[in-house]
């Protein structure tokens, strides 16, 4: 028999320790309406900027903006009372399209970011507002703000122009008209007088329309034989008289008269837009989320719209080919050219040797 003292100890099993129990997931809040046109903002913004890119392109290409003597400004407020160089916009159908077409993309992206906004400040009202999510919330409200504004102004620019046309064309078919009504000034023979009215009656309208994209499209900076020169092509021997010439410098004094009310195209609305530009900047940046070619894109746009403001020769030109480059660099994607630029970088330090 074996001593007490050297028996085996048998072993004590300790409880198996119970499984752990996984916490239930938090439920998502279900997205409604509001929650998934927000999703499409970025996307319809991208494909947006892909139309517009076109049109500034044109802008610059085609000589959409012009530099003309008027009061220096910054936005409505005058700084001097000096005549100064300032940039405006030419009034020619090409302007004109680019203007309704801003307005028209402007309309299309009012709901996806008007959306995003929502969705936002919704979410600090109901999660609670820390500092990101208030940032967040005013980078999309400035986003918002942008759109709407860049809305208005492309529909008042249209309307500017569209008035300016009128009033111009009607300058000077008042002044084909006045010569007309004066039938000793065409012709001494009062048979070949009345025919002579009657064409120049006939093409006054077409008349009047050439002479006023002629003035237009130079910004006023016509002279009277370019303007006589439209008359005698299209009317030919009913102004031989001398017609001509009364019609091109009484409808020149006209058009100045009138194109005076559209020679400048909103300047107010691009201070404030290049203030929610900025504001939208701000927040892309602080937000931790945004790749880099978001964050750089929010810069670009930023850039333009306060260079644009100013309404100053070369730096107001400047901003408006920022602008583009803004457009085009979201016309191709934020985060592709984001990831490009990355991989440039890696590459070309990896390179580098240091002794």
């Amino acid at each position: 028999m074996r001593p007490i003292g050297d028996a085996p100890r048998i072993p004590i099993k300790k409880p198996e320790p119970k499984p752990h129990k996984a916490e239930p997931k938090k439920k998502e809040p279900k997205k409604d309406v509001i929650d998934r046109v927000a999703e499409k903002n970025d996307g319809n913004g991208l494909r947006a900027n892909g139309v517009k890119s076109v049109a500034d392109l044109g802008m610059i290409a085609k000589g959409g903006r012009d530099v003309r003597t008027e009061k220096l400004q910054f936005g409505p407020w005058d700084i001097s009372k000096n005549a100064h160089r300032t940039v405006t916009a030419r009034n020619s159908p090409f302007t004109r399209t680019a203007s309704g077409l801003g307005g028209a993309l402007g309309v299309a992206q009012l709901p996806f970011a008007g959306a995003s906004m929502v969705s936002d400040l919704r979410a600090g009202f109901r999660q609670g507002w820390n500092r990101e999510r208030a940032e967040k919330a005013l980078g999309s409200t400035a986003s918002f703000a942008s759109v709407g504004l860049n809305t208005a102004k492309g529909f008042a620019e249209l309307r500017d122009a569209r008035k300016n046309v009128k009033a111009v064309t009607k300058g000077f078919r008042d002044a084909i008209d006045g010569q007309a009504a004066r039938p000793g000034r065409l012709h001494p023979n009062p048979d070949t007088a009345a025919h002579y009215r009657h064409d120049i009656q006939r093409k006054a309208g077409s008349t009047a329309k050439q002479m006023a994209q002629k003035y237009l499209r130079a910004g006023g900076d016509v002279s009277v034989r370019d303007l006589k020169h439209v008359a005698d092509t299209r009317m030919k021997k009913a102004v031989a008289s001398g017609a001509s010439k009364a019609m091109a410098s009484q409808g020149l004094k006209a058009a100045k008269v009138a194109g005076k009310a559209g020679g400048r195209f909103v300047p107010g609305l691009n201070v404030a837009i290049a203030a929610a530009d900025g504001a939208a900047f701000y927040s892309t940046l602080r937000d931790p989320k945004a790749s880099v070619g978001k964050k750089v894109t929010a810069g670009i746009t930023a850039a333009g719209s306060a260079l644009a403001a100013t309404n100053i020769p070369i730096v107001s030109q400047v901003g408006g080919a920022v602008s583009t480059v803004s457009s085009i660099v979201g016309a191709v994607g934020p985060e592709k050219i984001g990831h490009a630029v990355k991989d440039g970088a890696k590459k070309a330090l990896g390179k580098l040797k240091f002794w």
